[in-house]
């Protein structure tokens, strides 16, 4: 039975939560308030659940949340729910860029689900926070017993919580959060040098269900004789065991965890939106593609401590790997499929990242290891880190093949396990580099191409997401903006840099390898996506070399071999090839003699086109980034990659499916038709004359017919009257009709036929006109255009900047003729990244509150004050990945 401090702790809120409604309910039309996302919470009970908690991560765009704003959240039946907002980073602008959210679902029935709706709206005020006091009320605890040995080492959560200053990660009127640790010890207070524990505990208001992360690490930077230990474990909580494992072997810089429920454990599924998830920049935008059931139900759903999941256990290896990739496979299927079975396997795999020995933390800091405290240490130099012994391990990782673990699962939950393991392995490839080669504090990435990419995409994600109030925020930023700083002098800023946009490649010229090349293209587009606006110069730089090798004409690089496996740049680390052409004719010589297909549904490219994870897949995020920076020629060689033969299936294997933010479909066909002459005396001919670019086919009709070739020439007549002649031509972008007429003057009658390039131009474009008059002597142009003009010839006129007339008149012997044209001006559309803002540097923080006697008098005023308010109104094989 609950005693009377809880029960008066539940009527306080009770009537704090009608006092909230009533004051929104008055408040509502005064508040600025949008629609933000929706979110789907999925039962996955079979019986029905009534006051559910439920705490999960949300990113935002850019804006969708000003600083002035606050969140709120509705059910689709219209009930208002109490949304605790645990706000964790913003944007430069103030904006909310991520938060945990915790609420709390009336019901919700077996295997069924509900909408909530995410929305803005004004800071209100909340009830009082659960506090610790509350959790320490009731009989809770949890504790963690190692036998190591032979000797008893355990840790209480509750004497942690009582004897310690907890860190507070969620604080409100839903639920609180207290993050503690420490050294395991023996009954009689030793602590063990290496095995420490630590306790997420995550207390709903109430106290009917509390969430505990229970951790165990061997992590400790820079205590002597770092080992690996084996030891008997045991946790409970509530009486029972809620995990035991005998014989643990637990690698040195190495944690794991498990999450169990004492009270009721809730039985959710929260499915965010997958569209607004990928729209917010925060995670690559994928392919609409639809996994198999089959596939989802065979995912790996939970790991042993200290296994590696689907995590590659020797990481070096090559060929294609499930990790590799802006992000690993189970995390573009979750990402794709926002299915419940996708994400506890991403889940697990982030876990799974645990396992490994890349975990350093520092004892004194409580977070991990700083370089710029300890500028020397490093894995392969340097002095600072103490000899291991005993540290044999199943597991190798490096960073050339490093999947990005941890970062998505804390994206989304909110958990933070899950954004220390980010912060850990975004940390460890930095104390991995030798300390000179990486500058000491500086942090820059050298070594494999590849190895500088995935190593730089952690660091950003963990620099754009770690919560702003911490201490490790500015650590991470700093070292993005000194790799961003180093490579832009080394080559954009530097004049004897290469001028195809590749980075110098660690295994020498004859070795060149494009696709990973293509790697670090897309990790500067990641960059400029996650608010590193100073990344531009790099990026467009980086862009030219995937375009580039996708180009068409003779005096480029053929887009069929975009996709090699390696290719030679130069003589030499300071002689590079000076074009593209040149590029293809010293690694293809005998292709190079021949013209590049012009149409690429008829030809595949070169490198496991069939694959999802062959060559021309890997080159998709590089050239999708190119896209959206708006580089020149970038949508002509996205549309040849994705309009190319062979084409694979990414619906079970999602990993390189990304496309451009932007719309971007095949391009539609563009016909250039002329006449010449466009007016014939009767009896005369004329020569027509087209071309077709992004074309397969063509067909004529009106006054001619047949198939024919995209571009050509013929002669048409002898001609007694006018005829129009319209060409019709297909390709995977649709179809596209132009057509063309070819006046006949009578014997000593004036003519004029005036046409324009095209009936349309973007505003401030020029068009072409062309006109031939017949038996006139001179002619005067008007409306849009004036002056007098020759009796035949064309002329290009503009700027055009809104609806024209083009009229021109003529005059001979026998009288005056005229015609005009009209062309239309169209406001271009607007093109490149938007919303890009640098990394913010201030903190944000959420709030709770307090209720006392004083909201009491305002219920005596309420009723009066709504009476006096008037009413308003988001295969490969072995080939070196």
């Amino acid at each position: 039975m609950l005693d009377f401090a809880r029960n008066t702790r539940i009527i306080r809120r009770a009537m704090f939560a009608c006092l909230t409604i009533l004051l929104c309910a008055a408040a509502a039309p005064y508040a600025a308030a949008a629609d933000i996302v929706n979110v789907t919470v999925i039962s996955q009970s079979t019986t029905d659940q009534s006051n559910v908690p439920i705490t999960f991560g949300q990113v935002f765009k850019d804006g969708d949340v000003p600083a002035t704003s606050d969140i709120g959240a509705r059910l689709n039946d219209g009930t208002v729910l109490d949304l605790q907002v645990d706000k964790k980073a913003t944007n430069a602008d103030g904006s909310l860029r991520h938060a945990v959210l915790s609420t709390i679902i009336p019901a919700l029935p077996k295997n069924g689900s509900v909408v909530m709706t995410l929305f803005t709206q004004s800071p209100g005020t909340h009830g009082p926070t659960v506090a610790l006091n509350d959790l320490l009320a009731t009989g809770f605890d949890a504790t963690i017993s190692l036998n190591v040995g032979g000797t008893l080492y355990t840790a209480s959560a509750r004497d942690m919580l009582q004897n310690s200053t907890p860190k507070q990660w969620l604080s409100g009127d839903v639920a609180s959060e207290w993050l503690v640790g420490g050294p395991v010890k023996t009954a009689g207070g030793t602590p063990h040098p290496h095995l420490a524990a630590y306790f997420h505990i995550r207390a709903y208001a109430g106290m009917n269900s509390v969430r505990v992360d229970a951790i165990v690490e061997n992590d400790w930077t820079f205590v002597p004789n770092p080992s690996n230990f084996t030891y008997d474990v045991t946790i409970s909580s509530g009486g029972s065991t809620v995990y035991s494992q005998t014989g643990l072997t637990h690698y040195h810089h190495a944690r794991w965890h498990k999450v169990f429920w004492w009270g009721i454990h809730p039985q959710v599924f929260v499915g965010l939106d997958k569209v607004y998830l990928q729209d917010t920049k925060a995670v690559p935008k994928y392919l609409n593609v639809t996994p198999s059931a089959s596939y989802l139900s065979g995912m790996r759903q939970s790991v042993a401590p200290m296994s590696n999941g689907d995590l590659n256990p020797y990481m070096p290896s090559t060929g294609a790997d499930d990790g590799i990739g802006p992000l690993p496979r189970w995390t573009a299927v979750y990402l794709v499929s926002m299915d419940p079975r996708a994400e506890a396997s991403m889940l697990a795999n982030g876990d799974a990242g645990g396992s490994y020995s890349s975990h350093y933390r520092d004892q004194t800091t409580g977070y991990p290891v700083s370089i710029a405290d300890h500028p020397n240490l490093s894995e392969n130099s340097g002095t600072d880190l103490p000899a291991c012994n005993n540290c044999s391990t199943p597991l190798t990782h490096d960073y050339a093949h490093q999947p990005s673990i941890a970062y998505v699962p804390y994206l989304v939950t909110g958990d933070y396990y899950y954004l220390e393991e980010l912060q850990f392995w975004a940390d460890w490839n930095m104390i991995w580099t030798n300390a000179g080669y990486r500058q000491y504090a500086k942090g820059i990435f050298v070594s494999q191409v590849r190895g500088q990419a995935w190593a730089l995409r952690e660091l950003a994600r963990a620099a754009y997401i770690t919560p702003d109030n911490s201490p490790l925020k500015q650590y991470f930023v700093d070292r993005v903006n000194n790799n961003i700083a180093y490579n832009t002098s080394l080559y954009p800023d530097n004049p004897n840099a290469n001028h195809l946009g590749a980075l110098q490649s660690y295994d020498g010229y004859t070795l060149f390898a494009p696709w990973m090349d293509d790697f670090y293209t897309w990790m500067t587009g990641e960059l400029v996506e996650l608010g590193f606006t100073n990344a531009v110069t790099l990026r467009n730089w980086k862009a030219m070399f995937p375009v580039g090798r996708m180009g068409q004409s003779s005096t480029e690089y053929c887009w069929v071999h975009g996709s090699a496996y390696h290719l030679t740049v130069g003589t030499s680390n300071s002689v590079w090839w000076p074009d593209f052409r040149t590029l293809y004719v010293q690694n293809f010589p005998t292709q190079s003699q021949s013209a590049c297909p012009s149409d690429p549904s008829t030809t595949a490219m070169d490198g496991y086109p069939d694959s999802p994870t062959g060559y021309p897949s890997n080159l998709r995020p590089a050239l999708a980034i190119a896209v959206d920076s708006g580089v020149t020629g970038a949508s002509q060689a996205w549309q040849r990659l994705v309009g190319s033969k062979t084409q694979p299936d990414y619906s079970n294997n999602p990993i390189w499916a990304i496309v451009p933010r932007g719309t971007v479909g095949p391009p539609q066909p563009s016909i250039t038709l002329t006449a010449n002459p466009n007016l014939v005396q009767s009896g005369g001919s004329a020569t027509l004359t087209w071309s077709a670019s992004n074309a397969s086919s063509c067909t004529a009709s009106g006054a001619w017919s047949g198939s024919q070739t995209t571009s050509g020439s013929q002669s048409v007549g002898p001609l007694t009257a006018s005829k129009t002649y319209t060409l019709s031509c297909t390709g995977t972008g649709g179809t596209t009709s132009s057509s063309v007429t070819v006046g006949v003057a009578a014997a000593g009658v004036p003519s004029v036929n005036l046409t324009a390039s095209t009936s349309s131009v973007t505003a401030g474009g020029n068009v072409t006109l062309t006109w031939t008059a017949l038996n006139v002597s001179s002619c005067t142009a008007s409306g849009a255009w004036s002056g007098t003009k020759a009796v035949s010839g064309s002329a290009s006129v503009g700027p055009i900047n809104g609806d024209s007339t083009f009229q021109l008149n003529c005059t001979g012997n026998a009288g005056n003729a005229s015609d005009s044209v009209a062309v239309s001006a169209v406001t271009a559309p607007s093109t490149g990244p938007s919303g890009d803002a640098p990394l913010p540097l201030a903190s944000s923080g959420g709030g709770g509150g307090a209720f006392d006697i004083y909201f009491l008098s305002l219920l005596a005023g309420l009723g009066a004050a709504m009476r006096r308010r008037t009413h308003q109104g988001a295969v490969r094989g072995s080939n070196g990945r």
